[in-house]
């Protein structure tokens, strides 16, 4: 609850959406070479562990002077009973209710994200690949059930080309 402001809205409600807690790590390592230029920032492999009653994930990332990009198997976050989300939210309209609660999930993976020499990213010039997959949620209107088991948002970056999502 004390993170609710920080949001600058309403429509999602972290203890009830989120829980009641949440356990943020994240872990930074380094290591310097002979090389580097002093001062400078040595390239440094980040891991992020999120834990959660309802969200849970991992992330891995490396962020070097002119890139950030994801390591191993990227980042993965997963928010159980997303229906539950949608129905307090309005987004399943006022005839629609929900049966089951069902999960989504956020994937990225093989994200090359170039910075400038001022440190801004350059998206345009960006590689990797997304996914948002929702699945479990089954809801109801007039007596007719609707299951959303396996429902996908792929998105791949390729630089100096438009983003294609394939669904």
């Amino acid at each position: 609850a004390a993170l609710q402001p920080f949001l600058g809205t309403d429509a999602l409600s972290l203890p009830q959406d989120i829980g009641p807690a949440i356990d943020l790590t994240l872990t930074a390592s380094s290591t310097p070479s002979a090389g580097d230029p002093a001062g400078a920032i040595p390239p440094t492999d980040l891991t992020l562990d999120v834990t959660s009653e309802k969200l849970n994930g991992r992330g891995a990332f490396r962020l070097e002077a002119d890139r950030v990009s994801t390591t191993g198997e990227g980042l993965t976050l997963t928010l159980a009973q997303v229906g539950s989300v949608l129905e307090r939210t309005g987004a399943l309209g006022e005839t629609v209710r929900l049966n089951k609660p069902g999960w989504l999930r956020l994937t990225l993976a093989g994200l090359d994200l170039p910075l400038d020499a001022d440190g801004a990213p350059v998206p345009e010039k960006a590689t990797g690949d997304a996914e948002l997959r929702i699945a479990g949620v089954v809801v109801a209107a007039n007596n007719e059930a609707a299951s959303f088991d396996n429902l996908v948002a792929a998105l791949a970056l390729t630089p100096d080309a438009a983003p294609v999502l394939t669904l």
